[in-house]
């Protein structure tokens, strides 16, 4: 007789419901303050994972409720611990816009091109880049922090990647907030709008889809390998240095020699952040090839880690490493 199925090809259905998830994940959100964080044992059977790529869909839109509480420990994580709380969400995009600009704008004297102040010209890169950067490393870590949960009730795992998107999304925000006070202080000084208007600024539109296209494409994949091996997310660390350097955040990408445009084509993150340059301050620089490239990329990346997260997601429950979802490592 052959041997049945192994437990890593199936994935888990309690006795408690969504209802005693999302009270669950209340209570943590009232006991931030306290030390520790109590999960309560629940029973649990074993149920096949034969959903398909749309029946995955189609459940993770039913259960989309869920992205709040499990986005807000994501939050809560954060703060927990500290004593200026949700200061520090606000503090970091300012002192990280404000450096760089200071190291490059002042420094180095790199040049936007154009007469565009050096400062509104790096917050339009920071806004794209840093949605793609910080969702890869929180997304990568989303499977450790819910471990214990997605053992405890049965509920589209999807839903946890994107949970990790939550404080990437909040930290953009925030970016947001610095540059339109950015447009108002030089307005003010200098007597000019430096925000383009209609139609231009729609170019912004398409800048983002093509940014939220290439960003989930990869957080598919990363959650899931991060899942089996922690090495991923580590590796993902020394990459995203060099990779913001090869973009078009810190300088123009016309200031790019011609041996290296090839270089910029290719790169999936570029047409995104020229297109929001573009429609916000004009400054960018609207490549066809790289639009091209960020499609067919963005695209394959989206398709392939659909694939991927929808057969390896239910194994990678019980693939963990044995780092305890409330363990805070630095992030």
């Amino acid at each position: 007789m052959g041997s049945g199925p192994s437990p890593a090809d199936f994935a888990m259905e309690p006795s408690q419901t969504l209802e005693a998830l999302r009270e669950e994940s209340l209570d943590e959100d009232a006991a931030v303050a306290e030390p520790e964080v109590s999960v309560r044992p629940a029973s649990a059977t074993l149920v096949p994972a034969t959903q398909g790529i749309g029946e995955s869909l189609r459940d993770a839109w039913r259960g989309r409720q869920l992205l709040r509480p499990l986005g807000m420990r994501f939050l809560l994580k954060r703060v927990q611990g500290t004593k200026l709380g949700y200061f520090w969400l606000l503090f970091r995009p300012f002192m990280d816009s404000l450096g760089k600009a200071l190291l490059f704008g002042g420094v180095l004297k790199v040049k936007s091109g154009g007469g565009t102040p050096y400062y509104l010209f790096l917050l339009c890169g920071l806004l794209t880049w840093r949605g793609f950067d910080r969702g890869l490393l929180y997304s990568a870590r989303s499977f450790s922090l819910y471990r214990k949960m997605m053992k405890t009730f049965r509920f589209p795992l999807i839903l946890v990647p994107l949970s990790g998107l939550t404080y990437p999304a909040f930290e953009v925000a925030i970016y947001w907030l610095v540059f339109l006070g950015a447009i108002v202080f030089y307005w003010v000084t200098t007597g000019h709008m430096w925000l383009e208007g209609f139609p231009q600024l729609l170019l912004v539109i398409p800048g983002l889809a093509l940014l939220g296209l290439v960003t989930m494409g990869f957080v598919l994949w990363v959650s899931v390998l991060n899942a089996k091996a922690r090495d991923v997310r580590q590796v993902m660390r020394f990459v995203m240095q060099p990779w913001l350097f090869i973009t078009p955040v810190l300088y123009s990408a016309g200031k790019v020699p011609a041996s290296l445009h090839w270089l910029v084509v290719v790169n999936p993150l570029t047409a995104p952040v020229e297109l929001v340059k573009s429609g916000l301050i004009g400054a960018g620089k609207v490549d066809p090839a790289a639009i091209l490239s960020s499609v067919v990329i963005g695209g394959v990346l989206f398709v392939s880690g659909l694939w991927h997260f929808n057969r390896e997601a239910a194994k990678a429950i019980d693939a963990q490493y044995g780092m305890d979802d409330d363990e805070d490592d630095d992030m």
